[in-house]
């Protein structure tokens, strides 16, 4: 049972990073929330987004990893 889908990301990001999670998100339609953690030289903000969910699948996470790092994608 998955709660949600975590992505830590820089406020700096490059926005063809950012484009390339919309997109695979919107392939990936589901029913799990999707967390965003944002990073900003001071601290970290936490957002639920209310204009995207997934589903929790292998091969979005895998895809997510490889956009963003490793460790910057987590499901609880």
């Amino acid at each position: 049972f998955c709660k949600g889908i975590h992505i830590r990301f820089s406020a700096d990001e490059d926005r063809n990073k950012l484009k390339k999670i919309v997109t695979l998100l919107k392939k990936y339609k589901g029913d799990i929330p999707l967390n965003l953690h944002i990073e900003t030289r001071e601290k970290t903000y936490r957002a639920v987004s209310v204009d995207y969910s997934a589903n929790a699948s292998k091969s979005l996470l895998a895809k997510l990893r490889s956009i963003v790092g490793e460790d910057s994608i987590w499901i609880s």
